[in-house]
């Protein structure tokens, strides 16, 4: 249970996720094809604060813990 177990100090969040971007809208289509849904995508204006890119640095998991994204 890695990040559970680590008793160091941590001085900031611990990212999960995938430094590789995928846009929002590519990953809708993918889980709609692979589910055989008949959903349709409906394109919103974006809130006014939301980030255009989301990149996640994964540095300190990789160091404390040793892991890396698989897929």
């Amino acid at each position: 249970m890695g990040l559970m177990n680590y008793s160091g100090p941590l001085e900031s969040p611990v990212n999960l996720g995938n430094p590789e971007e995928m846009r929002i809208v590519d990953l809708a289509e993918k889980i709609i094809k692979e589910t055989g849904s008949k959903s349709k995508i409906n394109f919103e204006p974006l809130p006014q604060d939301d980030p255009i890119r989301r990149k996640p640095d994964v540095d300190l998991a990789s160091t404390i813990l040793g892991w890396f994204p698989t897929a």
